[in-house]
């Protein structure tokens, strides 16, 4: 059996400024009866604010977006709402980040069931 590392989280605060797209792409875990699971980075794209950025990371959980506590919030609606950032506006995400460095989990059989995901472009 693979040992499990404990890993500590940790928050961060990150403002993307929009130009050829956000630049990432997001996933949901399964849901639960309490509702929509964790929305999860899945692939930081080529091109966009996240790779210019540099510290968005595939695995980070986003907690918010502009101030907004998106707990209970579906996929679908996250995107709409990173989308309706115009060009040159900038958004701002609160991520929570599994110090581990366990890169390239999401989506490749981790633990529980990933949801389609989603571009975010």
């Amino acid at each position: 059996q693979p040992q499990r590392r404990k890993v500590s989280p940790s928050s961060e605060m990150l403002s993307l400024t929009r130009s050829e797209g956000l630049g990432f792409t997001v996933v949901t875990r399964d849901s639960s009866v309490h509702g929509p699971g964790p929305i999860l980075v899945k692939n930081i794209l080529p091109r966009g604010a996240a790779v210019k950025d540099g510290r968005l990371q595939s695995g980070d959980r986003i907690l918010e977006v502009n101030g907004v506590d998106i707990t209970g919030v579906g996929q679908e609606e996250l995107v709409c709402l990173l989308r309706s950032t115009r060009q040159g506006e900038t958004v701002s995400l609160g991520v929570l980040r599994q110090e581990d460095g366990a890169k390239g989990s999401v989506g490749e059989g981790g633990e529980g069931k990933n949801r389609g995901w989603k571009d975010v472009e």
